[in-house]
């Protein structure tokens, strides 16, 4: 339970929860403890049952590049999860001291999309892909944190083509990610897909994400975040990237590909699925496979 931790500063927190560095008593290995706080007045019931929710993504999830549930245990009002503690801190903080060079970028959005397209088979969305949500590793690498917005796609009668099958494990399997809905307007403002607001979207809304991301990690700046929801909505239906000019060509045409308005157009999800995004140009160093043993190195100190 919660008295086996010795729980150090906090390092990180939400409206219902917080994030610690502990040990657990006896140990010098450092983990996260995440409590959240279970709420009990109805209005708030909801909350309760995503973090539940969450728990269960969790444990159905193991990937080099998503951060791992060691275990959950629950207190009187607290669900507390057991994550590794990942000590380079988060992407957003990081890319306050400036924008990533090309190779860096290249790099973080590459374990990006696979730890996408691994949720994407497990018909799992994560609809909350932002800088915040990006652990850096000391060794160069990225884990995805940060699950409570992420949803199984056939919960509460979404539209179903069937599931993508998980035990398929080359890198490069995947149907068209564009036919599954979910229905529920959930995510951070400017980084929510068009479609999201319309209540209607898919997988495809995920990937709109990775465009995000890896503008933002060329540029250090999003531009497509208003200064309130409507206006990161209308920014998103209206608003066309602009790129300045030390952006190279091949991040120009992934971003403008992943930020298609139209789902059947957008990169990685026409007929060849995500295979469209791993042959793109701007991945062409990418040994897909060694980076997902985590073989390849980072291309950076």
């Amino acid at each position: 339970g919660l008295a086996s931790y010795r729980q150090y500063e906090q390092i990180g927190c939400g409206a219902f929860s917080a994030v610690f560095k502990a040990r657990k008593r006896q140990s010098i290995e450092a983990v996260a403890l995440r409590r959240v706080h279970m709420c009990r007045q109805e209005k708030l019931l909801a909350e309760t049952h995503s973090i539940f929710r969450e728990k269960e993504v969790l444990a159905s999830v193991e990937h080099p590049f998503i951060v791992p549930l060691r275990f959950a245990f629950q207190t009187e009002d607290h669900l507390c999860f057991v994550l590794d503690y990942i000590a380079g801190g988060n992407m957003y903080s990081d890319l306050s001291r400036g924008p990533y060079v090309h190779s860096r970028a290249v790099f973080y959005a590459a374990q990006t999309v696979l730890a996408t397209h691994h949720l994407h088979e497990l018909d799992i969305l994560y609809r909350d892909l932002k800088p915040d949500n990006v652990l850096l590793t000391l060794d160069g690498y990225i884990k995805l944190a940060d699950m409570g917005a992420a949803r199984g796609i056939a919960e509460n009668g979404a539209i179903s083509n069937g599931a993508t099958s998980s035990s398929d494990k080359t890198v490069k399997a995947g149907a068209p990610p564009t036919l599954k809905r979910r229905m529920t307007i959930t995510g951070t403002h400017g980084y929510r897909a068009p479609e999201v607001y319309e209540r209607d979207y898919g997988k495809a809304a995920d990937w709109w994400n990775v465009g995000i991301l890896i503008i933002e990690m060329l540029t250090a700046t999003n531009p497509l975040r208003g200064a309130n929801r409507t206006e990161s909505e209308q920014l998103s239906k209206t608003k066309d990237v602009e790129f300045p000019s030390f952006v190279q060509p091949e991040a120009c045409s992934i971003v403008s590909g992943l930020l298609k308005r139209d789902q059947s157009q957008r990169c990685g999800c026409g007929e060849r699925g995500v295979i469209e995004i791993y042959e793109h140009a701007f991945f062409r160093d990418i040994d897909w496979e060694g980076l997902l043993s985590m073989d390849s190195k980072p291309p950076f100190e």
